[in-house]
């Protein structure tokens, strides 16, 4: 289950050749999440919530707890088309997951954030102004 109908903006799937950027789903999603982030507790030093203990931990804290309950919160799964086809999604590979939070339908506004990207070697290619930048996936920022 999404909740794109709980969502205070109308949504749309967000792709091209290389990443795609689909609801975040706790049964196809969650267990490769956790499978990607468990030992590496450093992943959630600057946020609220985490790390979990297990999926049904994640599932019940930040995909029921977090995103779900709030409709000024959604979560996509980042999906790398460069890999093959997966259990996460036909057109690629869980690469982590980003939410818009703090949105305002009355201000027009939203903050996109938090973003995980548990990649080998806790390193992760972005682009940052319009550069490709090699960062650590542990709370690196654009500036």
């Amino acid at each position: 289950m999404d909740n794109t109908d709980n969502f205070c903006f109308p949504l749309e799937e967000v792709a091209n050749d290389r990443v795609k950027l689909t609801p975040f789903r706790a049964d196809r999603h969650a267990a490769k999440y956790i499978e990607s982030t468990s030992g590496h507790p450093e992943l959630y030093a600057h946020t609220v919530s985490g790390p979990y203990k297990d999926v049904e931990d994640f599932v019940k804290t930040f995909v029921e707890g977090e995103s779900q309950a709030d409709p000024g919160m959604f979560t996509f799964a980042i999906i790398d088309k460069t890999r093959p086809a997966s259990a996460e999604d036909d057109e690629g590979e869980l690469a982590g997951r980003i939410s818009f939070a703090n949105t305002s339908k009355a201000h027009l506004c939203t903050e996109v954030g938090p973003l995980r990207l548990p990649k080998e070697g806790d390193l992760a290619f972005v682009r940052c102004s319009g550069r490709r930048t090699r960062i650590p996936a542990t709370g690196a920022r654009c500036v």
